[in-house]
């Protein structure tokens, strides 16, 4: 639904280059991530570089009720965009529509609000003192 708004309403509106078409969708994908993940992808990437150069992004970690949010946040900005709404407008509307709907999930579903850590996705050596709590603990990985 935000592609076919962004493309809708905001790229055939525009005469840019296809690279400037481009930033479009781009800028949306980041006022979402901007909203709910507090960074856009670009600065994620730089602040996880090793993750990035495995081709993960910030959406990868997000919990289930973020993505759930996620979800609903691109069919509200697809909306605010056909209704003509400005991108900071919309910024601050999408982040109301998050913070009640995050806090409300969280609430009912608090297992499904647990971001997935990193750790899940790189394979690191472990130090001394790890490799000797692991051995104490049994603990078996997969």
């Amino acid at each position: 639904m935000q592609n076919h708004s962004v493309a809708k309403y905001i790229v055939s509106r525009s005469q840019g280059s296809k690279e400037e078409q481009r930033q479009h969708y781009k800028d949306e994908a980041n006022l979402l991530n901007v909203v709910l993940f507090g960074m856009t992808a670009e600065n994620w990437r730089i602040e996880n570089e090793e993750l990035a150069n495995q081709d993960k992004n910030i959406r990868d970690f997000a919990s289930e009720n973020e993505l759930t949010v996620l979800a609903d946040l691109e069919t509200h900005n697809a909306q605010f965009i056909k209704e003509g709404l400005v991108q900071e407008k919309r910024k601050e509307l999408l982040t109301d529509i998050k913070n009640e709907y995050l806090n409300i999930l969280n609430r009912k579903k608090p297992d499904k609000a647990i971001r997935k850590q990193p750790s899940l996705f790189t394979k690191k050596e472990l130090s001394g003192f790890d490799k000797k709590l692991k051995t104490a603990l049994d603990y078996q990985e997969e």
